[in-house]
């Protein structure tokens, strides 16, 4: 959907092709944790990671950390 407000996501479509997946090794966690962030992406959610101060730019303190070091 074009012209949404900042930080607003809009979906409903999620499809998974395990074309892409066939031969690459995954993890079960990695491939839960893909499935629900997409799915959660579906129900209007969007990344945490915004521009804070309108500068066009996300920097580091901007950006919500994680366990894993994103």
């Amino acid at each position: 959907c074009p012209w949404q407000p900042d930080g607003l996501g809009r979906g409903g479509l999620v499809i998974y092709n395990s074309e892409y997946w066939t031969g690459w090794p995954i993890s079960k966690a990695h491939l839960t944790n893909t499935i629900v962030h997409e799915v959660l992406h579906a129900h209007g959610l969007d990344h945490p990671n915004t521009d804070l101060d309108g500068d066009g730019t996300v920097e580091p303190y901007e950006c919500v950390q994680t366990s894993y070091g994103n």
